[in-house]
């Protein structure tokens, strides 16, 4: 942050025309005294004695073999970009943060759990049907109370055989009468009428009632194909081709993840406090005009 603060400041000092990001940094106040250097990376006088003052038991010259290694196996790390890091300073950074994060935030324990009823609903999976669906609609010619519909439906129905299919089915409309209105959908999922309550998982789909009905007793006659039944839609012919198990969790399932819903609330809490209090302390200056002419 100070080194954002001085950039900030050699930009507001200059004239009409703020200078290079670059030009910027190529004037930075000179490095401090080196006592050591590792493959061109620099450690200053006052981080040796930093380093000793935290382990007086060393020797000097054990002190220099300490941060020789250290700094090998820093420049291993940034050769192989650990962390995607292609310098010593954003690795740094993201280190400092990370600490600061371990301290401040991810500490931050939940509160108690009073009621995990609330978090039922987001934990438990509903059951399902896959099935693919035939339908004979009424046309402009042809009205909803029309036997032909029915007739058609049962027709449709014979040509699927003894081993119904959803290809069954595509096939079978093709065959449709030319003045009926016939159309297919293909494998498609929805949830079980005495789990609508429950959060519907995505890419299923939310079923007329009665449709839902008709299917889920055929499942449970253990049916290949339901219908022909008439909904608002017109006859349907269904090929039921999978029941997906719904889930219950456990009270353990449960007081685990509401554990885990209410820690993560309170460690974001915890940290946009932090932040709002971190930027209240700060003041910067941005040049994007100066940033936009800068080559990447």
């Amino acid at each position: 942050m100070k080194r954002l603060l001085l950039l900030a400041c050699v930009f507001s000092a200059a004239c009409s025309e703020p200078p290079s990001v670059y030009k910027a940094l190529n004037t930075w106040p000179a490095d401090p005294p080196a006592v050591l250097e590792v493959d061109g990376r620099k450690v200053s006088k006052a981080e040796f004695e930093t380093y000793w003052e935290r382990h007086p038991r060393l020797t000097k010259a054990e002190v220099v073999k300490a941060l020789s290694v250290r700094e090998a196996l820093v420049g291993q790390a940034l050769l192989e970009r650990r962390g995607g890091a292609a310098q010593f300073d954003v690795a740094r950074k993201r280190g400092l943060v990370r600490s600061l994060l371990a301290a401040e935030i991810e500490t931050v324990e939940a509160p108690e759990v009073v009621d995990v009823s609330k978090f039922e609903r987001l934990l438990a999976k509903p059951q399902g049907y896959r099935v693919s669906n035939l339908i004979v609609h009424p046309s402009p010619n042809i009205g909803p109370e029309d036997p032909a519909l029915l007739a058609e439906a049962i027709r449709l129905l014979g040509l699927l055989g003894d081993e119904p299919t959803a290809l069954g089915l595509a096939k079978a409309k093709k065959e449709a009468r030319q003045d009926l209105n016939v159309t297919v959908d293909l494998h498609f999922v929805f949830p079980s009428p005495k789990d609508t309550q429950l959060e519907i998982p995505p890419k299923w789909l939310k079923v007329d009632e009665s449709f839902a009905a008709e299917v889920e007793t055929a499942f449970a006659q253990k049916k290949a194909v339901a219908g022909p039944f008439k909904t608002k839609f017109g006859w349907h012919v269904v090929v039921l081709e999978e029941l997906i198990p719904g889930h219950r969790p456990s009270a353990d399932e449960l007081q685990a993840f509401a554990q885990r819903v209410l820690r993560t609330e309170a460690q974001k809490e915890k940290f946009f406090a932090l932040i709002k209090e971190e930027l209240q302390k700060e003041d910067w200056t941005i040049y994007p005009e100066v940033l936009s002419k800068e080559e990447p």
